[in-house]
């Protein structure tokens, strides 16, 4: 199990929760849902867009709670190794690694 990646990832999650806890998850202004992928802009100007793994049945509710997960967390790819982290602990295969970011 790798505690490093868990820490590391959750750590930069909880750095950017602290920073910016006056607006914790900014309003909506434009969802596309265009599958395989979930496509959030937000109010302050970012987007943040997660993809469906090869062998996953796409679902606009999934997309778009991992979405608001992946803002939540800082935007990048720390919040895998906090998902990994968890999966590991159940034997669970990892998430693939993210091939790009599309945070602000």
């Amino acid at each position: 199990m790798d505690h490093e990646g868990f820490h590391n990832g959750w750590n930069a999650a909880l750095r950017h929760m602290r920073q910016h806890s006056d607006t914790l998850l900014p309003e909506i202004e434009r969802l596309i849902f265009n599958d395989p992928a979930t496509i959030v802009y937000w109010s302050d100007g970012t987007k943040t867009v997660v993809k469906c793994q090869q062998g996953d049945t796409f679902s606009a509710e999934t997309g778009l709670m991992a979405a608001m997960l992946k803002r939540f967390m800082g935007n990048d790819n720390s919040y895998n190794k906090v998902i990994n982290y968890w999966l590991a602990t159940t034997h669970q295969p990892a998430l693939p690694k993210a091939t790009e970011d599309h945070g602000s």
